[in-house]
């Protein structure tokens, strides 16, 4: 947080030092761009601050006048600002995760696992083989929360030793060529870690491209397509 609140005095302090030689148009731009960097900034300590007592503190810093807190106390304060937003919207979301949960389990075509905090519906059934414990699967994943918010949107090899539990759970027994989608709680997800969503439903819709991606089946499959070409000639 420190990094951030010292990255924005530094910037006004170099705009401030221009403003002399920089043409007005260009001042009024790169003023303009400073506030939209400012703004990016305060929003990812997830608080809500008042802008207009901002831009005044701003304008008192440039002509010598006091603070109203040190330093310290400001970044005291926001610390805990911080603190109860995040677990403000952490009960909420966790509060919206589970209603959801509990209504979507009611639908035929739900799968359920963990006592419900991990659900999966099949979309389009796969065939030959499918994803043990101990594999790297090829995975077409797009993943988003429950407001609609996209995660992420593409094609990896996935370690599932190194994956979230819940998606493991759900990667599990697929297909090749199997569709699902996965909603998982919480608590098989991200849990509390995020800064910005804690406590978030992931939702998750994935296709097996191949149960196993490891090197060593990649190379092992090379081989046997070696050898037929060479039967083949």
């Amino acid at each position: 947080m420190k990094h951030i609140i010292f990255s924005i005095l530094l910037t006004t302090s170099i705009l401030i030092a221009e403003e002399k030689e920089m043409p007005r148009e260009e001042l009024v731009k790169i003023s303009e761009a400073m506030g939209h960097l400012i703004g990016k900034n305060l929003q990812t300590l997830g608080v809500s601050f008042d802008f207009e007592a901002i831009v005044k503190g701003i304008k008192d810093e440039t002509l010598g006048k006091e603070s109203p807190l040190s330093e310290e106390d400001c970044l005291l304060v926001i610390s805990e600002l911080q603190e109860n937003s995040q677990n403000e919207i952490a009960e909420k979301n966790l509060h919206d995760a589970e209603e959801f949960l509990t209504k979507n389990q009611k639908k035929d075509s739900i799968v359920s696992l963990k006592e419900g905090k991990i659900q999966y519906e099949i979309v389009q059934k796969g065939k030959e083989e499918e994803v043990k414990a101990y594999a790297s699967p090829l995975v077409r994943y797009k993943g988003h929360y429950l407001d609609g918010t996209e995660i992420t949107e593409t094609e990896e090899v996935i370690d599932l030793d190194n994956a979230i539990s819940g998606l493991k759970e759900v990667l599990l027994g697929m297909k090749t060529n199997e569709k699902r989608i996965a909603y998982i709680h919480p608590d098989f997800g991200y849990g509390n870690q995020s800064h910005l969503h804690p406590n978030v439903l992931l939702v998750f819709e994935v296709e097996i491209i191949k149960p196993d991606a490891s090197l060593e089946t990649h190379n092992a499959s090379l081989e046997v397509d070696s050898k037929e070409d060479v039967t083949a000639e």
